[in-house]
């Protein structure tokens, strides 16, 4: 008798059980449901500490450079060029102007790449060499950054006083 109740039980446990689905609450044989999906995407490359500068210097004998940070982190795989142009000049140059109209020049490097730790030369509004992004769980701190420098001979040229501009880092994916 035992294994007859185990047949028919598990003979029972195979008969498809009859059921309607609600729909808002009502019982149909036929039913759906609709609902929102929110999809967050990180955007491929993300920038970040930089801040404004503003720099004295008072020795003209020697070349006068400063180096900030300069964070591009990414998906895995990242990679990007970055593109430095200046605000004054023609061409996007690395020009400061003061009031009087005088100029005087910089040149800017970027270190993207922590490996070989040397900054490469931008030209203004030309692309540097591809890097690789870092990942986005790595911190940054100083790794990556870009280097401003006046030249000692522009600076003995230059007369004294205020020099102002912007320099625009534009990164872009690859």
């Amino acid at each position: 008798m035992k294994p007859f109740a185990t047949l028919i039980s598990f003979l029972l446990a195979f008969v498809p059980a009859v059921t309607n689905a609600a729909e808002q609450g009502k019982l149909a044989p036929a039913s759906s449901s609709r609902f929102t999906i929110s999809l967050a995407l990180q955007a491929s490359m993300e920038i970040s500490t930089v801040t404004d500068v503003t720099v004295n210097i008072t020795d003209r004998s020697v070349d006068a450079a400063f180096t900030k940070p300069f964070c591009v982190q990414g998906s895995p795989g990242s990679k990007y060029t970055v593109t430095a142009t200046g605000t004054t000049g023609e061409g996007g140059a690395f020009i400061l102007s003061n009031a009087d109209d005088e100029y005087l020049p910089y040149y800017v490097s970027y270190r993207g790449d922590p490996v070989r730790n040397e900054f490469d030369p931008l030209r203004p509004s030309v692309p540097s060499r591809i890097y690789d992004a870092l990942p986005r769980a790595q911190s940054c701190s100083d790794i990556t950054a870009f280097e401003v420098t006046f030249r000692s001979e522009d600076l003995k040229k230059a007369g004294s006083g205020l020099y102002s501009g912007s320099l625009t880092l534009l990164v872009s994916p690859v």
